[in-house]
């Protein structure tokens, strides 16, 4: 809680995992009590979060994650299933650990526990949008220093799989910003250069950065993880006249990350020969919630919202959002089918290191049964967890 509250001062996020915590009501031998279970320490963090916000400029962001053969999972599931219980985890996201074997299960044997609880976290996320799904076995497959400890949590949007103390080091490049002159690609040369760049900036905010606690310095230092990804991504489709649901797009998806991957690992290779700092991680696809609305772009790999909406600052002030189509009208969140959404996530997850933060939009008139087929289409396809948000689900 200490920690929390100081990453959490200096405007960071937190992400708890709370499988070890005993089932609400598991006798407490020394003081002949009895547990509260994870539910309840959610709300305890939620009161730090809130404490610390007050001295702060906007809500704090935290993950709490619950393994999926944790007694009390139910209630975890459904510990947000109102608005009134939305608001009152409001700085939380929640995501449930599934693995491999719980997946397998859930798809072959309707009457399996696993089935009862795949079909509890869907009706959830249908009502309110939480929780999420954490596929712990892919992101553990893809553990970089698995004799550190293993990746059981995440960060609170769910794209850094992370060890115990470990912090996040993000950046996000502009991918609209490297269309070439006919409109028809990416310009390689400029965004070569530019990955290279930005991979140097973020080696050195480590080096230079002070962080709130010494255990989590020691974590940062341990792996040197780098998370460079991409924003502005449903801007270049739209210069290109790309559709976002085409499989033109998820080609370039593919190309596109691919292309970063390689020149990202050129730039640690480099850095690694040079200063013998190893960098276990370099990409990873963030949301890029803030950042992107400073750029004026497309947030993270996300396609528009909107084409033209407002947004109200912090101070009141009334931002105008428009996109600029160039004469082509690219289709809206929730205008692209479900499967669109996922194989996004999936093409860029084949080229990241770390995760991929996606929202796979779903219209009003979804059903909890789409839901649990696009759990299945994440799994299959190889990302790392998933997040569905069904129009009208929340106020």
């Amino acid at each position: 809680a200490r920690k929390a509250a100081l990453v959490q001062k200096f405007g960071g996020g937190v992400g708890y995992v709370l499988s070890d915590i005993r089932p609400k009501g598991a006798p407490i031998a020394s003081t002949q009590g009895a547990a509260c279970g994870p539910v309840a320490v959610l709300h305890f963090l939620h009161a730090i979060a809130l404490m610390v916000t007050q001295g702060g400029k906007r809500e704090g962001a935290q993950m709490g994650i619950l393994h999926c053969d944790h007694p009390d999972i139910v209630d975890f599931i459904q510990c947000k299933d109102t608005e009134e219980k939305a608001q009152g985890l409001s700085t939380f996201n929640i995501s449930v650990a599934l693995t491999d074997d719980f997946m397998l299960r859930a798809m072959v044997d309707s009457t399996s526990k696993e089935s009862d609880i795949l079909n509890a976290i869907a009706k959830s996320a249908w009502r309110t949008g939480d929780p999420g799904v954490f596929f712990i076995d892919a992101a553990e497959r893809a553990n970089p220093t698995p004799e550190l400890g293993k990746l059981d949590g995440t960060n609170p949007c769910g794209e850094v799989p992370l060890l115990d103390n470990e912090p996040c080091n993000l950046g996000s490049i502009n991918l609209a910003n490297f269309i070439n002159s006919a409109n028809n690609n990416f310009n390689r040369i400029a965004l070569y250069d530019t990955v290279k760049q930005a991979v140097s900036y973020l080696s050195h905010v480590l080096d230079i950065n002070t962080f709130p606690d010494p255990t989590i310095h020691r974590a940062a230092m341990a792996t040197k993880k780098l998370g460079l990804g991409v924003m502005g991504w449903a801007d270049a489709l739209a210069k290109m006249q790309v559709s976002y649901d085409s499989d033109h797009a998820i080609r370039l998806a593919d190309d596109v990350m691919s292309f970063i991957e390689g020149a990202a690992q050129v730039a640690i290779d480099d850095i690694f020969s040079t200063t013998g700092h190893r960098h276990t991680t370099v990409t990873c696809i963030a949301p890029t919630g803030t950042i992107s609305i400073l750029a004026g772009v497309s947030s993270g790999i996300e396609p528009h919202f909107a084409l033209s909406n407002t947004r109200t600052m912090g101070d009141g002030t009334i931002l105008r959002e428009d996109v600029e189509t160039g004469g082509f009208t690219p289709k809206t969140a929730m205008e692209i089918p479900w499967e669109w959404h996922v194989a996004h996530q999936a093409a860029f997850q084949r080229h990241v290191d770390l995760a991929v933060s996606k929202t796979i939009n779903m219209p009003n008139n979804a059903t909890p049964d789409d839901i649990c087929s696009a759990y299945a289409t994440m799994w299959k396809s190889g990302c790392k967890g998933g997040t569905v948000y069904r129009d009208g689900s929340r106020n």
